[in-house]
């Protein structure tokens, strides 16, 4: 009888909540993120899910993961530079959704911890995220982080990249990183993740993929890494080209990278192996394209470099 009551009593409230709620639904309508906008940077794909293989083996010495999903095409070329008409054009700086000159890679990381960082098993990647994180809607000013004590001043950083919780005071606002202290005792205590980052352009070519890890920033660790820029500021050109005598080619062609043609066996970027140093005098044709990275064994003293490979097949495989 007493529930019956209160049923009762619940009711005239519940009517008079429920047009309330439906009111306060049409009225903020439309206003989430319900579409692509891409000055947000904002994407939302043509297919929201992937399905993603994982497998495992351990022989007591080394540990191998195996990646694989579907693919109709792999994107192996990566921020490259097209000559027309006297000038060096970029193809491949981070665009907003997919690029459509086929110039930016696929890439593969994953995050380690060995029970040191709370709630990732349970939440993973996502406690990485925090504010003001680039290619994010609310992105940071380039001028706003070069002026911040730590990340700019100290790491010489100009964007915000992903960080742990405990590395602010207020871990939904990128500007508050904790001392110098603080951040060394986290670090000593085992409070970061390793990033293993591998790159179908930037590693893949050298079987080679890279090592990071996150704690306030995403570090990387003394050494250099797999690969360097390919660019001369000064006289707005590349710093390096294809050796002909080695593989009988100065540059790329434009036609060949816009319809996505490679050959794993062949030539879809440039390493130390075979390249020398830019020939201004060259006689370079319009859709001439020179990799504005270039690739390298890395040297690192306190640095681990995994080896990985893509093979092709039915599916795209990373190893």
């Amino acid at each position: 009888m007493a529930n019956n009551k209160m049923s009762h009593r619940v009711s005239p409230w519940l009517a008079l909540a429920l047009p309330a709620a439906l009111a306060l639904t049409w009225a903020t309508q439309g206003s989430g993120v319900i579409e692509k906008d891409h000055d947000r940077n904002i994407h939302i794909p043509d297919e929201l899910l992937m399905p993603l293989q994982l497998q495992v083996a351990y022989n007591d010495d080394e540990v191998f993961f195996r990646y694989r999903w579907p693919a109709e095409q792999a994107y192996v070329y990566h921020d490259m530079l097209r000559y027309e008409d006297g000038v060096w054009h970029r193809h491949g700086a981070s665009p907003v959704g997919p690029d459509p000159d086929n110039t930016y890679e696929d890439r593969v990381t994953m995050l380690v911890d060995d029970g040191s960082v709370p709630e990732f098993g349970r939440y993973g990647g996502y406690i990485t995220v925090g504010s003001g994180m680039r290619y994010f809607p609310d992105v940071a000013s380039a001028d706003e982080v070069r002026e911040h004590p730590h990340l700019g001043e100290t790491l010489g950083r100009s964007d915000v990249r992903k960080y742990l919780p405990a590395t602010r005071t207020d871990q939904n606002d990128w500007r508050s990183v904790v001392n110098e202290d603080l951040l060394g005792a986290q670090r000593e205590a085992g409070y970061f993740l390793d990033l293993w980052h591998w790159r179908a352009g930037r590693s893949n070519p050298i079987g080679m993929s890279d090592d990071n890890w996150v704690g306030e920033y995403r570090n990387s660790d003394a050494g250099t890494g797999p690969f360097t820029t390919n660019w001369d500021g000064e006289n707005e050109r590349p710093s390096w080209m294809f050796d002909p005598e080695a593989v009988d080619i100065h540059a790329l062609r434009w036609e060949d990278i816009a319809a996505n043609r490679y050959d794993f066996d062949g030539l879809y970027y440039l390493a130390e192996d075979f390249a020398i140093e830019f020939d201004p005098d060259h006689d370079w044709q319009n859709g001439d394209v020179i990799p504005r990275r270039l690739l390298r064994q890395p040297e690192a003293p306190a640095r681990r470099f995994g080896s990985m490979a893509m093979l092709a097949g039915p599916m795209v495989i990373g190893t």
